[in-house]
């Protein structure tokens, strides 16, 4: 469940969204932190909550000011079995998720910022058939 949620988040489709700039524009200093999981939904379907293996410990995203991004996840055993880093860069209300210079895969995802606050990001990639939208929280 955590790959397939990191694979939804970086970007399991393999298209962009437009390179339209127009709409919101956020800062960089907004998206910067950890932002927990919380869940997706599909086609503006239910809400799914994201699964969290550990009770005491809630997998998480971080965006740095050098421009990574990490994921994180815990084990069942509340213990810190994944990070994967990745880079990105915002550019008006797009989100560009990118692992040009890590192995093992090389790949470049685009999201659109339906929402940033200072506790709330909402995230929204279309697909070929369909869209989702990603809800995480500080």
């Amino acid at each position: 469940m955590k790959n397939t949620v990191f694979a939804l988040l970086v970007g399991l489709v393999f298209f962009s969204c437009s390179s339209d700039d127009s709409g919101n524009r956020f800062s960089e200093a907004q998206i910067i932190g950890k932002w927990n999981l919380l869940g997706m939904t599909v086609d503006g379907g239910a809400f799914e909550d994201y699964n969290h293996d550990c009770l005491t410990e809630k997998d998480f995203q971080q965006f740095f000011s050098n421009h990574e991004l990490s994921f994180n996840g815990y084990n069942s055993d509340c213990e810190l079995t994944e990070n994967e880093i990745s880079l990105w860069a915002l550019k008006g209300n797009k989100l560009i998720v990118s692992n040009t210079h890590f192995d093992p895969m090389v790949y470049t995802y685009y999201f659109t910022v339906v929402k940033l606050t200072s506790d709330e990001l909402v995230l929204e990639q279309k697909g070929e058939n369909s869209t989702e939208r990603i809800y995480l929280e500080k």
